[in-house]
């Protein structure tokens, strides 16, 4: 069973980067709706199966286009956690221009801009959002919370 047309203007907008209650007033009409009746009804529309596909197969080119990959999104990621500001620097403290020709662990670990071959504004991508961010992936979290819950249970019984 396909998808009303009402349906594909919401997963259109959504694939264009609307945020989901932009997306229903642009496929629905809601002069007589409020914010909140609006914001419930696109959060159902995106948890229907059919709508949520139509949007990943409008999204899908660009992520292709893209050639976002998970490994390599890990791989940057993995190079943030593993710089060393020290290495940076040249032996007499002036800064190393990150080139295509820079070590690859150096490139992706600091957010920089240059204006007449100098540095403007120097600065290193997070270590703690990075952590973070891995830990999230790893389900680290999860692990952790199981393990808290597990002792809570304890501590409710001797309570």
């Amino acid at each position: 069973m396909a998808i009303t047309a009402k349906q594909d203007a919401f997963a259109t907008a959504c694939a264009k980067g609307e945020n989901a209650s932009e997306a229903y007033r642009a496929a629905y009409d809601c002069r007589r709706m409020s914010r909140k009746t609006i914001n419930e009804a696109a959060c159902r529309l995106l948890a229907n199966g059919k709508v949520a596909a139509r949007i990943a197969e409008f999204r899908a080119p660009a992520v292709k286009a893209a050639r976002l990959e998970i490994e390599e999104t890990l791989r940057q990621l993995a190079c943030v956690l593993r710089s060393d500001a020290r290495r940076l620097f040249r032996q007499d403290g002036s800064l190393i221009r990150c080139t295509s020709s820079t070590t690859p662990p150096l490139r992706p670990s600091r957010a920089s801009s240059w204006m007449g071959g100098r540095p403007r504004r120097f600065g290193l991508w997070s270590k703690t959002e990075a952590i973070d961010k891995a830990m999230r992936h790893l389900g680290l979290y999860e692990q952790d919370n199981r393990q808290q819950a597990r002792f809570l249970a304890i501590q409710v019984n001797l309570v």
